[in-house]
C-alpha cells in the first residue's frame, strides 16, 4: 500500500505555511496512524452494503478528501469509515497518512462531527440533471453507486435508459433493515394530525421486480401511477364501488 506524501505547505513568500483563506482554518499534514484515536461519540454508522460502495469508491477515484483531526485532542472528527477501510488494507501496520489538521475544543469537535455527515447541512440530487447523465453518457445505476430500486424509491421513477422488465438487484437483508429503522423513526417525526395515528407497524412493502410490473399493477386497479403509498381502507374501498359499478 502506498504511503501518503507529505503536503507541500510552503508558500512563495518563504513563510513555511499555506497562506489560508477565511474559511480555511486547516492544515495539511502528514501524521502516524498511532496519532489518531478514533472519536468513540461518533454516532455515524454504516452498513455492510454501504461500506462496500465506499471502498469501490476509494478504489476508482482514491482518497480525495484526507480525514480530519483535531490535533489539541489527537481524535478524528471526520473520515472514520475511510480510515478504518484503509487500516484493513494495512493489517495492522502504522503507516504514514496525509490529514486536515485543526485545533478545536471538546464541543466544537463534537459540533463538527455531526456536521461534516448530515444531510440537511449538504445539497440533494438534480433529479432531470442526474437523469441526463444515465441518458447522455450511457451511465448504468451501479456506474454511480445505486441500484434501480433506490433511485426508484427516490425519484419515484427510473430514468428512461433504464426501464425495462430485467428486474433490479435485491437490497441486501440489513440494507432493507436499516432501511425500516430509518421509515420508523420518520414516522414518529410526523407532526401531522391526518397521520399521528398511524402505526408504521401496519405498513408491508410490495415489490413487483420490475418498474413495468408495478405500473401493470396500479394501472389494473385505477390508481395513479406517482402514487408512493396506499390507504387499504380507501383501496378497499375503491375496488367496492369498481365491483358495485359492474354488477
Amino acid at each position: 500500500m502506498p504511503q501518503d506524501k507529505q503536503t507541500d505547505t510552503s508558500n512563495p513568500n518563504g513563510s513555511g505555511e499555506l497562506a489560508l483563506s477565511a474559511l480555511q482554518n486547516h492544515k495539511i499534514r502528514s501524521i502516524k496512524r498511532s496519532q489518531i484515536s478514533l472519536a468513540d461519540y461518533n454516532p455515524r454508522k454504516i452498513t455492510a452494503y454501504s461500506r462496500k460502495q465506499l471502498q469501490r469508491s476509494l478504489e476508482m477515484f482514491g482518497r480525495l478528501i484526507p480525514p480530519v483531526w483535531n490535533e489539541r485532542t489527537g481524535r478524528l472528527v471526520g473520515g472514520h469509515q475511510r480510515l478504518l477501510i484503509r487500516d484493513d488494507q494495512e493489517k495492522g501496520k502504522d503507516y504514514e497518512i496525509a490529514v486536515a489538521v485543526v485545533d478545536f475544543d471538546e464541543d466544537t469537535e463534537r459540533q463538527c462531527n455531526v456536521f461534516l455527515n448530515n444531510r440537511n447541512a449538504q445539497g440533494a440530487f438534480d433529479q432531470e440533471k442526474l437523469f441526463q447523465l444515465f441518458g447522455e453518457y450511457k451511465f448504468k445505476a451501479d456506474d454511480l453507486g445505486f441500484t434501480a430500486i433506490e433511485l426508484e424509491c427516490e425519484f419515484g421513477e427510473l430514468p428512461p435508459v433504464l426501464m425495462g422488465d430485467a428486474p433490479a438487484a435485491p437490497k441486501p437483508a440489513e440494507q432493507i433493515a436499516a432501511e425500516l429503522e430509518k421509515l420508523k423513526a420518520a414516522r414518529k417525526q410526523i407532526k401531522s394530525a391526518k397521520i399521528d395515528s398511524i402505526d408504521v407497524d401496519y405498513y408491508v412493502a410490495v415489490h413487483f421486480g420490475t418498474p413495468k410490473k408495478k405500473r401493470a399493477w396500479l394501472e389494473e386497479h385505477g390508481l395513479d401511477q406517482r402514487i408512493e403509498s396506499i390507504d387499504i381502507v380507501k383501496f378497499e374501498e375503491a375496488m367496492n364501488s369498481r365491483e358495485a359499478a359492474r354488477s
